[in-house]
């Protein structure tokens, strides 16, 4: 992702992109760019850069509020990553050699 990409949610394709998606299947593949408002951990005493979006919820979330949600109920779906960041090379990396 360059500098110059924007975010790719309705109404914000004017924001600059932080963060991009990272899906899974047969390999990692970088997904959609987000601006902060849509990366941003919803936990109510957080507001960081989020580490996984919740698809069924609409929000992000870091790891310490995410590990508080009741079994069941932690948020799942792509991971969120910022470009140039250490997670960046590791969420790329083949998910058996993945620390967690």
């Amino acid at each position: 992702m360059t500098a110059a990409a924007s975010c790719v949610t309705d109404g914000h394709e004017q924001v600059p992109a932080v963060a991009v998606l990272v899906y899974y299947g047969q390999c990692a593949i970088v997904g959609e760019p987000l601006c902060q408002d849509f990366t941003a951990c919803r936990a109510s005493d957080c507001g960081q850069l989020g580490d996984v979006y919740d698809a069924d919820q609409r929000a992000a979330y870091c790891q310490r509020p995410a590990e508080q949600f009741q079994a069941g109920e932690a948020p799942h779906g792509p991971d969120i990553v910022e470009p140039g960041s250490a997670r960046h090379p590791e969420l790329l990396a083949d998910p058996d050699t993945r620390t967690a």
